[in-house]
């Protein structure tokens, strides 16, 4: 994964938040009838800070429908 500051698209400075870039391996494990199937999602997702230090906004971005339909697919 990579952390990165979030910046203030006005000031151009650091404005506490944080960007993430990663990525998720998903499997679906072997059955009777099927064989084990895995894919890959790359994710975004940033994070807002209150004055707390607690989260209070999270933004997540991966394409999330097509990895199931890839894993549940009869291929």
């Amino acid at each position: 994964p990579v952390l990165l500051p979030g910046v203030n698209p006005d000031t151009k400075l650091a404005d506490g938040s944080v960007r993430l870039y990663s990525t998720w391996e998903v499997m679906v494990p072997a059955t009777d009838s099927t064989a084990a199937k895995s894919g890959v999602l790359k994710l975004y997702e940033s994070y807002d800070f209150d004055a707390e230090g607690k989260i209070r906004y999270q933004q997540v971005y991966g394409d999330f429908g097509g990895l199931m339909g890839y894993l549940f697919s009869k291929e």
